[in-house]
């Protein structure tokens, strides 16, 4: 219809017409460095996905561990265990191990992350410029890890206390729930003020600190003095 209505006329007036608004956000920052801005639905992804990689890797590692130390103590195989090693070396051992197995999990994830968003840029264009930097890649690596020491820590001391498998899930919601608080929290409080009172309170937390900061490392510079 408006190749025919406009039949004789210049031809990138037509194009124009055709395809009118074209729009290149860009971020300039203080020192004026301009670099692309991501949009609210590209940031929300990307706090979606390490929030879900870096909560389900270290719980599920930490959940492991204490699944283990809860079967060896009902089958009595921990008495045999100790017999021959010292309880720091076989706890040590443990939590070295299931961190090393967490760790490839997540390094896995976040390849097939990264393919994915590769693949899916051809159909949605905003994912086309989706990248995941080095540093915000080494901050989720070593907020993994430190994370990960620390649910690893009192899973295994609630898998040493806990009488049985029944009893271990429900002491360690009292960890998992107040974990996940910035979760909640990640449409409103991160998304709308990343470096505010509450974001940064919850970033320094050591509970909720690995989440808050995955979350506010994937779509802020966060000051190295609070990292």
């Amino acid at each position: 219809l408006m190749q025919t209505m406009l039949q004789g006329m210049d031809r990138r007036l037509l194009y124009r017409l055709q395809d009118p608004l074209n729009i290149v956000e860009h971020r300039v920052a203080i020192g004026g460095e301009v670099s692309q801005a991501r949009s609210e639905g590209t940031s929300m992804l990307l706090i979606y996905l390490f929030s879900f990689l870096l909560l389900f890797g270290a719980f599920f590692s930490s959940g492991y561990l204490m699944q283990s130390v809860i079967e060896e103590k009902e089958t009595r195989m921990v008495e045999i265990l100790l017999s021959t090693m010292r309880p720091p070396a076989l706890l040590a051992g443990k939590v070295l191990s299931l961190g090393l197995l967490g760790l490839f999990q997540l390094g896995v994830w976040l390849a097939a992350v990264v393919f994915l968003l590769n693949r899916a840029g051809a159909i949605i264009p905003e994912l086309a410029n989706v990248t995941v930097h080095p540093e915000t890649l080494f901050w989720m690596v070593l907020y993994f890890i430190f994370g990960y020491l620390l649910f690893a820590g009192v899973y295994a001391a609630i898998g040493a206390i806990a009488p049985s498998m029944r009893e271990g899930p429900q002491l360690a919601v009292f960890i998992t729930l107040p974990a996940a608080i910035p979760f909640y929290f990640s449409s409103t409080v991160f998304l709308e003020s990343p470096n505010g009172p509450l974001a940064t309170l919850l970033s320094l937390f050591p509970i909720t600190a690995p989440l808050s900061m995955a979350q506010r490392i994937a779509i802020v510079q966060v000051p190295l003095v609070e990292l």
